[in-house]
Protein backbone atom coordinates (compact mmCIF):
# COMPACT_ATOMS: atom_id res chain seq x y z
CA UNK A 1 0.00 0.00 0.00
CA UNK A 2 1.31 3.37 -0.92
CA UNK A 3 1.19 6.02 1.86
CA UNK A 4 1.20 9.58 0.71
CA UNK A 5 3.35 12.04 2.70
CA UNK A 6 0.36 14.33 3.39
CA UNK A 7 -1.65 11.47 4.95
CA UNK A 8 1.29 10.46 7.12
CA UNK A 9 1.50 13.98 8.52
CA UNK A 10 -2.22 13.95 9.43
CA UNK A 11 -1.92 10.56 11.19
CA UNK A 12 1.12 11.65 13.18
CA UNK A 13 -0.59 14.93 14.20
CA UNK A 14 -3.70 13.05 15.34
CA UNK A 15 -1.60 10.68 17.41
CA UNK A 16 0.18 13.57 19.09
CA UNK A 17 -3.18 15.19 19.96
CA UNK A 18 -4.43 11.94 21.55
CA UNK A 19 -1.21 11.51 23.54
CA UNK A 20 -1.25 15.14 24.61
CA UNK A 21 -4.91 14.92 25.69
CA UNK A 22 -4.26 11.74 27.67
CA UNK A 23 -1.28 13.36 29.40
CA UNK A 24 -3.35 16.41 30.34
CA UNK A 25 -6.17 14.23 31.66
CA UNK A 26 -3.79 12.15 33.75
CA UNK A 27 -2.57 15.35 35.45
CA UNK A 28 -6.12 16.58 36.09
CA UNK A 29 -6.48 17.77 39.68
CA UNK A 30 -10.01 17.97 41.06
CA UNK A 31 -8.88 20.70 43.43
CA UNK A 32 -8.66 23.20 40.59
CA UNK A 33 -12.38 23.06 39.94
CA UNK A 34 -15.37 24.38 41.85
CA UNK A 35 -17.32 21.21 42.44
CA UNK A 36 -19.75 22.44 45.11
CA UNK A 37 -18.86 19.41 47.22
CA UNK A 38 -17.05 21.18 50.07
CA UNK A 39 -18.46 21.12 53.60
CA UNK A 40 -17.74 22.88 56.90
CA UNK A 41 -19.12 21.25 60.03
CA UNK A 42 -19.07 22.97 63.43
CA UNK A 43 -19.47 20.83 66.56
CA UNK A 44 -20.03 22.49 69.93
CA UNK A 45 -19.90 21.34 73.52
CA UNK A 46 -20.44 23.19 76.77
CA UNK A 47 -23.53 25.24 75.95
CA UNK A 48 -26.48 24.61 78.23
CA UNK A 49 -29.38 22.69 76.73
CA UNK A 50 -31.62 24.95 74.68
CA UNK A 51 -29.07 27.74 74.28
CA UNK A 52 -28.88 29.08 70.73
CA UNK A 53 -25.64 29.71 68.87
CA UNK A 54 -25.21 31.39 65.49
CA UNK A 55 -22.57 31.15 62.77
CA UNK A 56 -22.22 33.34 59.71
CA UNK A 57 -20.09 32.04 56.81
CA UNK A 58 -19.00 34.28 53.94
CA UNK A 59 -16.99 33.66 50.78
CA UNK A 60 -16.84 34.83 47.19
CA UNK A 61 -20.47 35.22 46.09
CA UNK A 62 -21.57 33.31 49.20
CA UNK A 63 -23.13 34.37 52.50
CA UNK A 64 -25.16 32.21 54.85
CA UNK A 65 -26.13 32.47 58.51
CA UNK A 66 -27.56 29.68 60.65
CA UNK A 67 -28.84 29.48 64.21
CA UNK A 68 -29.42 26.31 66.20
CA UNK A 69 -29.50 24.90 69.73
CA UNK A 70 -28.21 21.51 68.61
CA UNK A 71 -24.66 20.29 69.11
CA UNK A 72 -23.65 20.67 65.46
CA UNK A 73 -24.12 22.92 62.44
CA UNK A 74 -23.20 22.15 58.81
CA UNK A 75 -22.60 24.34 55.77
CA UNK A 76 -22.60 21.97 52.73
CA UNK A 77 -22.27 22.31 48.95
CA UNK A 78 -19.43 24.82 49.06
CA UNK A 79 -17.23 25.63 46.07
CA UNK A 80 -13.48 25.55 46.51
CA UNK A 81 -12.11 28.68 48.07
CA UNK A 82 -11.45 30.66 51.21
CA UNK A 83 -14.30 31.30 53.66
CA UNK A 84 -14.47 33.40 56.80
CA UNK A 85 -16.87 32.79 59.65
CA UNK A 86 -18.03 34.44 62.85
CA UNK A 87 -19.59 32.79 65.90
CA UNK A 88 -21.99 34.24 68.43
CA UNK A 89 -23.66 32.69 71.47
CA UNK A 90 -25.35 33.91 74.61
CA UNK A 91 -23.27 36.13 76.88
CA UNK A 92 -21.54 34.37 79.74
CA UNK A 93 -19.32 31.86 77.97
CA UNK A 94 -15.71 31.68 76.94
CA UNK A 95 -14.80 29.59 73.88
CA UNK A 96 -11.87 27.76 72.34
CA UNK A 97 -11.63 26.45 68.77
CA UNK A 98 -9.93 23.35 67.43
CA UNK A 99 -9.61 22.03 63.88
CA UNK A 100 -8.61 23.03 60.35
CA UNK A 101 -8.97 26.78 60.75
CA UNK A 102 -7.05 29.99 61.17
CA UNK A 103 -9.03 31.16 64.20
CA UNK A 104 -8.97 34.31 66.29
CA UNK A 105 -11.48 34.65 69.12
CA UNK A 106 -15.02 34.10 67.90
CA UNK A 107 -14.06 34.12 64.21
CA UNK A 108 -11.86 32.24 61.77
CA UNK A 109 -10.83 31.52 58.17
CA UNK A 110 -10.93 28.15 56.39
CA UNK A 111 -9.71 26.90 53.03
CA UNK A 112 -12.24 24.56 51.42
CA UNK A 113 -10.87 22.24 48.72
CA UNK A 114 -8.35 24.78 47.47
CA UNK A 115 -5.00 23.91 45.89
CA UNK A 116 -1.68 25.66 46.49
CA UNK A 117 1.83 25.11 45.13
CA UNK A 118 4.87 24.21 47.16
CA UNK A 119 8.47 24.18 45.94
CA UNK A 120 9.26 20.84 47.55
CA UNK A 121 5.90 19.05 47.49
CA UNK A 122 4.20 20.22 44.32
CA UNK A 123 0.44 20.62 44.63
CA UNK A 124 -1.11 20.58 48.11
CA UNK A 125 -4.83 19.88 48.17
CA UNK A 126 -6.74 20.90 51.32
CA UNK A 127 -9.58 18.63 52.45
CA UNK A 128 -13.04 19.59 51.27
CA UNK A 129 -14.73 18.19 54.40
CA UNK A 130 -13.67 20.39 57.32
CA UNK A 131 -14.56 19.92 60.98
CA UNK A 132 -14.19 22.63 63.61
CA UNK A 133 -14.81 21.96 67.29
CA UNK A 134 -16.07 24.72 69.57
CA UNK A 135 -15.63 24.19 73.31
CA UNK A 136 -17.70 26.61 75.42
CA UNK A 137 -17.09 27.18 79.12
CA UNK A 138 -19.79 28.73 81.31
CA UNK A 139 -18.58 31.71 83.31
CA UNK A 140 -19.79 33.23 86.60
CA UNK A 141 -20.82 36.90 86.43
CA UNK A 142 -19.13 39.30 88.83
CA UNK A 143 -21.29 41.47 91.07
CA UNK A 144 -20.68 44.59 93.11
CA UNK A 145 -23.27 45.68 95.69
CA UNK A 146 -23.83 48.43 98.21
CA UNK A 147 -25.48 47.52 101.50
CA UNK A 148 -27.30 50.29 103.36
CA UNK A 149 -29.10 49.76 106.65
CA UNK A 150 -28.88 48.44 110.18
CA UNK A 151 -28.19 44.93 111.39
CA UNK A 152 -31.90 44.11 111.43
CA UNK A 153 -33.05 45.56 108.11
CA UNK A 154 -31.07 46.40 105.02
CA UNK A 155 -31.63 48.00 101.65
CA UNK A 156 -29.30 46.40 99.10
CA UNK A 157 -28.48 48.13 95.82
CA UNK A 158 -26.93 46.15 92.97
CA UNK A 159 -24.27 48.60 91.83
CA UNK A 160 -22.92 46.70 88.85
CA UNK A 161 -22.89 43.29 87.16
CA UNK A 162 -20.74 42.02 84.30
CA UNK A 163 -23.82 40.93 82.32
CA UNK A 164 -27.51 40.58 83.11
CA UNK A 165 -28.59 37.17 84.38
CA UNK A 166 -32.01 35.76 85.16
CA UNK A 167 -33.15 36.05 88.77
CA UNK A 168 -34.05 32.37 88.57
CA UNK A 169 -30.32 31.58 88.29
CA UNK A 170 -29.33 33.52 91.43
CA UNK A 171 -29.62 32.32 95.03
CA UNK A 172 -29.58 34.89 97.81
CA UNK A 173 -28.23 33.81 101.21
CA UNK A 174 -28.52 35.63 104.55
CA UNK A 175 -25.89 34.72 107.13
CA UNK A 176 -26.68 35.72 110.72
CA UNK A 177 -24.20 36.40 113.51
CA UNK A 178 -24.51 32.79 114.69
CA UNK A 179 -23.21 31.65 111.31
CA UNK A 180 -26.55 30.19 110.23
CA UNK A 181 -27.39 30.49 106.54
CA UNK A 182 -30.83 31.04 105.03
CA UNK A 183 -31.15 30.82 101.23
CA UNK A 184 -33.88 31.68 98.74
CA UNK A 185 -33.98 32.02 94.97
CA UNK A 186 -34.27 35.70 94.03
CA UNK A 187 -37.14 35.08 91.61
CA UNK A 188 -39.39 33.95 94.49
CA UNK A 189 -39.18 37.44 96.02
CA UNK A 190 -39.70 39.45 92.83
CA UNK A 191 -42.07 42.35 93.51
CA UNK A 192 -43.35 40.84 96.74
CA UNK A 193 -42.26 40.33 100.36
CA UNK A 194 -41.12 36.73 100.67
CA UNK A 195 -40.79 35.28 104.21
CA UNK A 196 -37.51 33.57 105.12
CA UNK A 197 -37.81 31.05 107.99
CA UNK A 198 -40.17 33.37 109.84
CA UNK A 199 -37.30 35.70 110.62
CA UNK A 200 -37.05 38.10 107.65
CA UNK A 201 -38.91 39.15 104.55
CA UNK A 202 -37.07 39.70 101.31
CA UNK A 203 -38.43 41.92 98.54
CA UNK A 204 -36.82 42.25 95.10
CA UNK A 205 -37.86 45.13 92.83
CA UNK A 206 -36.94 45.43 89.18
CA UNK A 207 -37.17 43.11 86.19
CA UNK A 208 -36.76 39.33 86.09
CA UNK A 209 -33.07 39.92 85.32
CA UNK A 210 -30.47 40.87 87.90
CA UNK A 211 -29.04 44.21 86.82
CA UNK A 212 -27.86 47.58 88.12
CA UNK A 213 -31.55 48.55 88.52
CA UNK A 214 -32.26 45.72 90.99
CA UNK A 215 -32.99 46.64 94.62
CA UNK A 216 -33.35 44.18 97.48
CA UNK A 217 -34.96 45.04 100.82
CA UNK A 218 -34.53 42.73 103.81
CA UNK A 219 -36.71 43.36 106.89
CA UNK A 220 -36.87 41.56 110.19
CA UNK A 221 -40.29 40.16 111.06
CA UNK A 222 -41.41 41.61 114.43
CA UNK A 223 -41.33 39.39 117.52
CA UNK A 224 -39.06 36.77 115.94
CA UNK A 225 -37.04 34.36 118.03
CA UNK A 226 -33.42 33.43 117.53
CA UNK A 227 -30.60 35.50 116.10
CA UNK A 228 -32.09 37.83 113.49
CA UNK A 229 -28.97 39.97 113.22
CA UNK A 230 -27.53 39.77 109.73
CA UNK A 231 -23.79 39.36 109.29
CA UNK A 232 -23.41 39.18 105.51
CA UNK A 233 -25.13 38.37 102.21
CA UNK A 234 -24.06 35.88 99.55
CA UNK A 235 -25.11 35.82 95.89
CA UNK A 236 -24.57 32.45 94.16
CA UNK A 237 -24.87 31.78 90.43
CA UNK A 238 -26.70 28.45 90.38
CA UNK A 239 -25.51 27.49 86.88
CA UNK A 240 -21.90 27.24 88.04
CA UNK A 241 -22.32 27.06 91.81
CA UNK A 242 -19.86 29.92 92.23
CA UNK A 243 -20.24 33.02 94.41
CA UNK A 244 -20.93 36.22 92.44
CA UNK A 245 -20.32 38.68 95.25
Amino acid sequence: MKLYPQLLVVILASALIVISSYTAYSQYDQGYHNTGEGKIQFIQSGLLSGVNWTIRVTGVDYTEQKTTNLSYMTFPYLDNGVYSYSISAETGYSMQQYGQTNASGYSGVVDVGDVHTSQDRGYISYPSDLKITLNFTLLTPSLSIENLGTSNDSLIFIMGISWEVKLSTVNFTIVNTDGQEYTINLLTALNKSYPVRGIWTVNVTGSSYLSSDTKIVVNEIPDTTGDANMKRFIFTYTLTGAVMG
